[in-house]
This record gives C-alpha cells, structure tokens and sequence, in this order.
C-alpha cells in the first residue's frame, strides 16, 4: 500500500499557511500602528514658523511671498494648538487677541493614520484639511499641507514648538 501520495503536496501546504500567518501579523500590526499612540496629543502647540513653496501671493499685494508668519497678525502669530486624546482639537487664543476671541475652545475634530502619517484636522471654519507630518518629537511638530491655487501646486510647511 502507497501512502506517500499526499506527501508532495505538504510542502506546499506549509507554505500557504505560512503565508497566511504572515498576511495576517502584517495586518495587526497595521491597525495597531494606525490606532496606537499619538505622540503629538496633549501638548500645547505654537506655530513659530509658516512657510510655503513656491511663493504666493498671500495678501494680494501683487508680490509672491514665502514666509507667511510674517503676513499673519500679531493676534494670529501667539495662537496655540492642541490635539486632545479624545480626538478633539483645542484652540488656544495668545495674550493678544484678534475680535472677540475666549481664551480657549474645542473647534473640531482630528483623526491619525500613523502608517501613512497623515493627520486629518476637520475644524467648524475650515472643514477637513489632511496634513502630512512630517516631524513629530517630544516638542517639535512639523506639518505639511499641499494645495493648489488654480495655477499650481505649493506645499506649506508649519512648524510648532510646546508653548
């Protein structure tokens, strides 16, 4: 009696559950690193740089500029931002206030894909912006934003220190 003629086939058994197993390690630890943690949450953000490439004229005075922190106001420029755990996004409103402005409150919501390091920010004013970022430290956060403005594409760079 010839009992070898499942044996061929065994190997190629092993390797497809191999394969299944390592499909589906790859696939949690995706959705671990897209909900784990978030090293820029719970931190007091200011924006001490704003830049943007190529030029634009931000202020519609005919001259393409770079550095658009220069073009923001004084009340603007000593904002704060943080990213709460709890996926809410607080604004926090500098000595020098632009109106009427509180001292602090929730304007939206964020969301975090750790994997494609995109930060989604959906705020009340502006609606959803998606932000590449770029650097995330113990005190510095740097986020990318590209937009096109009818003629071309400009990436802006932001950058934050804890406040």
């Amino acid at each position: 009696m010839n009992r070898t003629t499942g044996w061929p086939l065994m190997p190629l058994y092993g390797t497809f559950i191999i394969s299944l197993f390592a499909i589906a390690s790859c696939q949690l630890q995706a959705r671990n690193a897209s909900e784990g943690e978030v090293p820029f949450t719970e931190k007091n953000w200011q924006l001490v740089s704003l830049t943007v490439q190529p030029a634009v004229d931000w202020d519609l005075d005919g001259r393409p500029e770079t550095d658009i922190a220069a073009k923001l106001d004084l009340c603007e420029r000593d904002n704060g931002l943080l990213f709460r755990s709890n996926r809410r996004v607080l604004r926090f409103y500098g000595a020098a206030r632009c109106e009427e402005e509180a001292a602090q409150r929730e304007t939206g919501n964020w969301t975090y894909d750790a994997l494609q390091k995109k930060l989604t920010v959906n705020e009340e004013n502006t609606g959803p912006k998606v932000y590449e970022v770029a650097t995330s430290e113990t005190s510095r956060l740097v986020l990318l934003y590209r937009f096109n403005n009818g003629s071309r594409e400009h990436e802006m760079t932001a950058i934050y220190t804890i406040k």
